[in-house]
């Protein structure tokens, strides 16, 4: 992989990129790139998987408590599943291959 074709994001370009139903109000407040969280039982958010190699310019961390998620962290591979709790350090270069339909957990993000 060449570290300069790797593009980085910030939440709000990730956000108009990968996001679904961008405008909903009630979950992108003021504020939401500094420190975020959401539910992924609710259907508010829909990510356009999978999603291509990048870095971000936040912390962000996923619990999952129901189904299973695939992510790239570096080299590592993780298959989360319920009770896993992954750690994505900000400019950490990493991708999500997949979500299970009866995803449950939590995402968040910290600047």
């Amino acid at each position: 992989m060449n570290k300069n074709k790797i593009v980085t994001f910030r939440p709000v370009s990730f956000r108009s990129i990968f996001i679904d139903n961008q405008f909903d109000k009630d979950i992108f407040k003021k504020g939401y790139d500094q420190f975020f969280i959401h539910s992924l039982k609710e259907d508010k958010v829909h990510l356009r998987l999978p999603l291509p190699v990048h870095r971000k310019t936040v912390n962000d961390f996923l619990l999952i408590t129901k189904g299973t998620c695939m992510r790239q962290v570096g080299i590592d591979s993780y298959e989360l599943k319920a009770g896993d709790l992954l750690f994505v350090a900000r400019s950490s270069v990493s991708s999500t291959e997949f979500m299970s339909e009866d995803i449950e957990g939590y995402y968040c993000l910290q600047r």
